[in-house]
């Protein structure tokens, strides 16, 4: 049987397990993926969007000037999950690509 509790594994292996589900979740979301270099700008609303946490906590510094890997330098420090983010921000109505 195979552990599914990766935490059990080496830091090599979960490092390694990590990448590849990330390549394949950036595969699965195919074109629409942003670049590093790519801004959003976050669009006003009276209510806030319906999404996650981490979505909500990117929506202030998306200023349609600064770079995705720039955003993600400044708070949470990955491009994948920002670009993650400003996906589903995007997605929401709640932000909108500049290019």
């Amino acid at each position: 049987m195979i552990n599914s509790n990766t935490s059990d594994y080496p830091v090599q292996l979960r490092l390694v397990l990590e990448a590849a589900r990330r390549l394949d979740e950036k595969c699965a979301l195919g074109d629409a993926f942003p670049q590093a270099e790519e801004r959003f700008a976050a669009v006003p609303s009276e209510t806030p969007p319906p999404v996650s946490d981490a979505a909500a906590a990117l929506l202030p510094h998306l200023d349609g000037l600064t770079s995705l890997r720039a955003v993600a330098d400044r708070t949470v420090g990955d491009l994948f999950p920002t670009a993650k983010a400003a996906l589903e921000l995007e997605a929401a109505g709640a932000a909108r690509r500049l290019g």
